[in-house]
């Protein structure tokens, strides 16, 4: 009887150690998301456009992504080059695991350009345990996402 008490025990130890934990706008998460988005801005603002890539879901493999730097291209000329940028509001829903973690980190700034500035949203997620950016809109224009 004590011995299956104690598997028991023990059984239900490991198996609560290996779910994952919920996290919900944990500052931790939050701070992570922010650090991939600002230096994705920090990159496009030095129009170092593949570089700025390397914090997408997109590869350089991906036949879009030639696309998608002439889309930066196309925001600078039309709005010129960011002077800066801030975060304005952040929510984060991320379940962490002992083998992995997944969830949504959800950004949105004000990004200052030469010519007005512009709301930006972000959907920061976990692809193959780095932390990319999924989706870029600015304003009502979906100019990145990859959910489509």
């Amino acid at each position: 009887m004590k011995k299956t008490l104690a598997l028991t025990l023990m059984l239900a130890l490991v198996l609560s150690a290996c779910s994952p934990e919920k996290r919900i706008n944990n500052k931790e998460d939050i701070e992570q998301g922010t650090k991939v988005v600002n230096t994705f801005l920090g990159e496009i603002q030095k129009k170092d456009y593949d570089k700025a890539m390397e914090s997408t879901t997109i590869s350089k493999e991906n036949p879009d992504f030639a696309k998608h730097v002439n889309i930066f291209k196309m925001v600078e000329k039309d709005l010129g080059v960011i002077l800066d940028f801030k975060i304005d509001t952040a929510k984060a829903e991320v379940e962490k695991g002992i083998m992995n973690t997944e969830g949504v980190i959800t950004l949105n700034y004000t990004v200052n350009y030469q010519r007005g500035n512009a709301k930006q949203d972000y959907i920061v997620t976990y692809d193959n345990g780095d932390l990319k950016i999924l989706s870029y809109t600015i304003g009502d224009q979906v100019y990145y996402d990859m959910k489509q």
